[in-house]
């Protein structure tokens, strides 16, 4: 286990994600830089901003950073993103392309439930805010054992995404939705650690479990 009190050397990788099987496909040698911001007020949660010699169009980007200490090589998985290519540049002697991404969550705050969308009274709330999240979103979800039900129907208003319907609906059973990276145990603050000079990632102290890489919980309110 790494002790991120001490010293070590890190490098970083990034890999072009399949979003069908959600593993690493292809492994990327041009990112110049990134930046990776998580935000828990933010709608979605976090956000970075990448920079490549080359135009990746539309994909998924799974950051990993590569630690090692005391003779052992740790593999973490920082963050998985949706890019979109924006523009590039040209200097004369190399081509930057700057890239915005974002959590996969953006593909459920992109788009709307059909007008007068109503899941029904009776239905389980987590299963259903899990399917919603299966229709309309590549990323996979992990779902807390919870059998509370709605007890009235639940109807999307007109201008709701199905993130916000999403939120909505799983705060019902007094959950709401984070993102899961890796097990931290031995920290007990939150700690911002500065990797390089394009990228720092907040790591908190509530990721107490360990679970796939970059998937939604669905994490009940204390």
């Amino acid at each position: 286990m790494i002790d991120w009190k001490k010293s070590m050397k890190r490098t970083f990788e990034f890999y072009e994600v399949d979003s069908k099987t959600w593993k690493d496909k292809r492994k990327l040698s041009n990112i110049t830089e990134c930046s990776i911001k998580w935000d828990l007020d933010a709608e979605t949660l976090g956000s970075a901003t990448i920079k490549s010699s080359e135009s990746l169009g539309e994909s998924y980007i799974r950051t990993y950073m590569i630690a090692i200490q005391n003779g052992l090589t740790y593999r973490i998985p920082l963050g998985t993103f949706l890019v979109q290519t924006t523009t590039s540049s040209f200097d004369g002697k190399s081509k930057t392309v700057p890239m915005d991404a974002y959590t996969p969550l953006l593909e459920l705050k992109d788009n709307y439930p059909p007008l007068g969308y109503t899941v029904v009274k009776d239905q389980k709330i987590l299963e259903t805010g899990a399917r919603i999240c299966d229709d309309h979103m590549r990323a996979p979800v992990i779902v807390s054992e919870n059998d509370e039900t709605l007890f009235a129907d639940f109807t999307a208003n007109t201008d709701e995404t199905w993130l916000a319907y999403l939120k909505a609906l799983i705060a019902n059973a007094k959950y709401h939705l984070k993102w899961v990276k890796y097990y931290l145990p031995q920290i007990k603050k939150q700690l911002r650690y500065s990797l390089f000079t394009h990228m720092t990632i907040l790591i908190h102290q509530f990721f107490i479990r360990m679970w796939k890489t970059n998937t939604i919980y669905m994490e009940y309110l204390m």
